[in-house]
């Protein structure tokens, strides 16, 4: 199984400065490893090809938006998944297949989890 790595030494940060990183629709396949990206803010990898469980998250506070419908992921998502993430306003997960409550969040305002057709 391959993974997908995205590294923070790929990108030039400073203590105040914040990553976006958008990989859509590239059919890129493997699990996310994104847990070293302390100053990640937004993620957006819909419409690819991506699998395993949630990504580890919980260290990301600053997050404010993660986009990761049209993919492969599955699994329960641990309760506390996004506790402490007082940022957080967009989680677009819909076509994958998490199970479990999304709890804790705070200023969210748009949430999507299964697919609008359905």
């Amino acid at each position: 199984m391959a993974t997908f790595r995205i590294g923070t030494d790929c990108f030039a940060s400073t203590e105040n400065s914040s990553v976006s990183v958008l990989i859509e629709s590239m059919g890129l396949s493997g699990n996310l490893d994104i847990h070293t990206l302390s100053q990640l803010t937004s993620l957006s990898v819909m419409n690819n090809n991506f699998e395993g469980s949630f990504p580890n998250v919980r260290k990301l506070t600053g997050l404010r938006s993660l986009l990761f419908s049209n993919n492969h992921f599955s699994g329960e998502l641990p309760d506390d998944i996004f506790t402490g993430m007082k940022f957080m306003r967009r989680i677009l997960m819909a076509n994958n297949e998490f199970t479990g409550s999304l709890l804790g969040i705070p200023k969210l305002v748009e949430l999507q989890v299964q697919d609008k057709s359905v």
